[in-house]
């Protein structure tokens, strides 16, 4: 996890890539930070202050990790190719819509759930 867990304080930046390797762990956020020597409140804490800086801001972006295919198995009409973490695949021509292709991947995750 890099830097040390020790410094009294952290960035939003910061903040954020912990708590993404905490949920990408699948672990509580209590046994991740037991696990890495962090004070379970400074992860709970760092959350509820992104969380509400998310909705007070309205933003609704958020970073999903994404595996890029090899050439040879993408179809030669589409340039990208998305795996999402439900398993769906989405792939998207040169002239894609932004908008609308996060639109889409937002319904086929809330799907999931």
């Amino acid at each position: 996890m890099g830097q040390s867990q020790d410094s009294k304080r952290w960035t939003a930046a910061r903040a954020r890539q912990v708590l993404a390797e905490a949920k990408e762990s699948g672990e509580s956020l209590s046994a991740f930070a037991e696990r890495h020597g962090i004070d379970p409140q400074r992860l709970y804490s760092w959350r509820r202050k992104l969380e509400a800086s998310k909705a007070s801001t309205g933003s609704s972006e958020t970073f999903v990790p994404v595996r890029v295919a090899s050439e040879a198995k993408a179809p030669a009409s589409c340039d990208i190719e998305l795996v999402l973490k439900t398993g769906c695949i989405v792939r998207v021509g040169p002239d894609f819509d932004t908008r609308a292709l996060r639109r889409l991947i937002e319904a086929l995750e809330e799907g999931a759930r």
